[in-house]
């Protein structure tokens, strides 16, 4: 369909939200954000809703990252989603339009759809309870079973000296380190969600079952008012502290999806305190053959998700490593680890005092 032809016949609300009925593969990032783009680019803040209820047919959904990710979706000028984005992912799942280009919904067949929706949202929603209620107790036995002291041959790889805010696997399980995924905005006895096994050889694995959206592992304690630094993963997130001399905290969103909750999380927490958000730097990775760089872009959302409207956080700094020209730089190295690795912690303070100087600035120049 052409964009003339868009433009003859508008889409109302009502029709978009019946086309969304036809999107397959709400679970699938992509998908959600780039329907989600193209809702509020065309309609606004008024589309939140119609978004929200076809998110909540995926197994992933989490309410909190629905608000989030929609706060920080600046129209299209994040990821260039439009209307013509939904309506091709509406015609791929078996859309139509008559002659005329003028869309047609079903509505005998609309109902159905959404009366399958609703029974599918309902059951599915019980059985992630019962998933999350049960890894919350196996995230306790293995946070307990796993000791104090030891050793990790993946933080020594990856240049990391006295890991904080975790425990270890014994040289019986294979090693490695057990990472607390934590929501702090809850009580402390409702606040351990899973954790975050990493064994010595790499290997990463999350509890099975968990509710990740919004969960963190908090590297040092904040000060009111100081800098509070948001990154993806525990290995950035050490190579951070270490960077900045342990002076100031870390918190570890284990993903770019999480990575505006979190953030949110934080600013509603330390209101007062500047935000720094430490991206990844997914320069290789591509979404049917064209750039995505995942970390960066659910940064700038997660950036402008805090800073919107007249309440907004007012010092809030979005970075990624820079690495130099003579750096042989892989397709797999794009955080601030791997910078640390390849050139040095030095290089790593250099980037983050750049950040905190930025920071001054805007303090004392707004």
């Amino acid at each position: 369909m052409s964009a003339t032809t868009l433009k003859r016949t508008p889409i109302d609300l009502r029709t978009a939200e019946g086309m969304l009925s036809f999107v397959d593969g709400c679970e699938d990032r992509e998908t959600w954000i780039a329907c989600g783009m193209a809702l509020k680019s065309e309609y606004g803040d008024g589309a939140f809703d119609a978004w929200d209820r076809w998110s909540q047919q995926a197994g992933n959904y989490s309410a909190p990252a629905c608000r989030s990710s929609w706060k920080g979706f600046k129209s299209a000028s994040v990821g260039g989603y439009t209307i013509g984005t939904l309506v091709k992912l509406a015609k791929d799942g078996g859309y139509t339009f008559d002659k005329h280009d003028a869309p047609q919904v079903d509505m005998a067949e609309l109902a159905r759809r959404r009366a399958e929706r609703t029974a599918r949202i309902n059951a599915e929603a019980a059985d992630r309870q019962r998933l999350a209620a049960n890894a919350e107790e196996v995230a306790l036995q293995v946070w307990r079973a796993a000791t104090r002291d030891g050793v990790s041959a993946y933080a020594q790889r990856k240049g990391i000296d006295a890991p904080e805010s975790c425990r270890f696997l014994p040289p019986s399980q294979g090693g490695g380190l057990v990472v607390p995924m934590l929501r702090y905005d809850l009580p402390r006895e409702q606040s351990l969600k899973g954790v975050q096994t990493i064994r010595d050889d790499g290997s990463k694995k999350f509890t099975w079952g968990m509710a990740k959206p919004g969960t963190a592992c908090r590297l040092g304690l904040p000060v009111v008012g100081e800098p509070v630094f948001v990154c993806e993963g525990y290995a950035t997130g050490m190579s951070l502290r270490m960077a900045l001399g342990r002076r100031l905290p870390v918190f570890v969103a284990f993903d770019a999806y999480n990575l505006p909750v979190v953030v949110e999380a934080v600013y509603k927490a330390l209101p007062d305190s500047p935000i720094v958000i430490c991206a990844d730097d997914d320069h290789a990775t591509r979404l049917r053959g064209l750039p995505n760089n995942v970390g960066r872009i659910q940064a700038q959302i997660a950036m402008d998700g805090v800073m919107e409207g007249p309440k907004g956080a007012k010092l809030v700094v979005r970075s990624f490593p820079l690495f130099k020209r003579e750096t042989v730089r892989t397709d797999k190295d794009t955080d601030f680890n791997d910078l640390h690795r390849l050139e040095g912690l030095g290089e790593v303070a250099n980037q983050l005092n750049n950040c905190l100087d930025t920071i001054q600035q805007l303090r004392a120049y707004g």
